[in-house]
């Protein structure tokens, strides 16, 4: 018989709240990949988001209605970019339940000093291979 590997992945909102006017605002999310026992797994961002996030949650958005938050792997602080997956990735081996790695993400918002004023969002997918 034969026992196929499998995997699924959440991860947490990564909720800045109100940005500061004249400093960088830190957050960290944690992700939870869930894999069959024995499953290596590699988790990456998707690319759809390379660290910005938009007015209205408009990704068309430029200039003063966008601020930049680079997010970057916990563990050694490498850019969590689809260009940099090679060292900006998680990994892991599943042990059949759900593994949370608590704050391996952290998120870093540059101060809102002459953005525009509103609500700013985005979205990240992450992509998990096994």
């Amino acid at each position: 018989g034969t026992v196929t590997g499998a995997c699924t992945i959440t991860a947490g909102n990564m909720a800045f709240s109100t940005l500061s006017q004249s400093a960088v605002t830190t957050i960290t999310s944690s992700v939870t990949p869930t894999c069959t026992n024995g499953t290596s797994y590699t988790i990456t961002n998707s690319g759809a988001n390379e660290g910005f996030i938009y007015l209205g949650s408009n990704s068309g958005l430029t200039g003063t209605s966008r601020i930049a938050t680079p997010i970057t792997v916990t563990d050694g602080g490498a850019a969590f970019t689809l260009a940099n997956a090679a060292s900006g990735r998680l990994t892991g081996i599943g042990d059949g339940t759900a593994q949370l790695l608590s704050g391996v993400l952290t998120g870093t918002a540059e101060s809102a000093s002459g953005k525009l004023a509103g609500v700013y969002g985005s979205t990240i997918t992450l992509t998990i291979t096994f």
